[in-house]
């Protein structure tokens, strides 16, 4: 028996997504979880999604194309994104959005006049204050690499963020800042 809306508890949809970002974060390097499911947990909600999307090799690159697709991206997923190291998928992502070939968007976001890249922006209406953070993103990308250890992308997502939030140490707007640890997580990595 379905209870009517009017008894349902407000905490029992945070209950489902937490249920689902568990499982997303337990299947999340799975080299053996069914496509469907991968392409599922892919579409959900940015706390399900953003681990599956961040580490699941089940994922094709024409996968990643179609979500982006289908706009299920969100600035956040981008930002993972750039931090994790796959800079080629925030290239696709914007080309894709903005109907431009990837070599176009790769030169637009990697111009050293950085007017190419604050104009591709702008028109996939990411939110303007953060195209800072998403330069700065960019930049720090172009100059970190994978040291070959375990545990290199966490180690690497953490180098990003430290990079990152190095360039801002004086002018970081504190709400821009909330955001980028919240959405980031991991507040432990930057703390030590």
């Amino acid at each position: 028996m379905k209870l009517p809306k009017k008894f349902c508890v407000p905490w029992t949809r945070d209950a489902k997504v937490m249920v689902r970002k568990a499982l997303s974060e337990s299947v999340k390097e799975n080299l053996d979880i069914p496509k469907d499911i991968a392409l599922t947990l892919a579409a959900d909600v940015v706390e399900v999604a953003a681990p599956i999307l961040e580490f699941s090799k089940a994922l094709s690159d024409e996968d990643l194309l179609e979500i982006i697709q289908n706009k299920r991206l969100t600035p956040t997923l981008l930002l993972r994104a750039l931090c994790m190291g796959d800079t080629g998928f925030f290239e696709a992502a914007l080309a894709r959005q903005e109907g431009i070939s990837v070599v176009n968007a790769y030169m637009l976001i990697h111009n050293p006049g950085k007017q190419g890249f604050s104009a591709l922006f702008r028109k996939c209406s990411l939110p303007e204050n953060l195209f800072p953070v998403f330069r700065a993103a960019v930049e720090v990308s172009e100059e970190t690499e994978y040291d070959g250890g375990e545990d290199d992308q966490n180690r690497y997502r953490q180098r990003m963020i430290e990079r990152i939030l190095t360039q801002f140490e004086d002018g970081f707007d504190s709400e821009d800042l909330d955001f980028f640890i919240d959405r980031l997580g991991r507040k432990e990595a930057i703390a030590s």
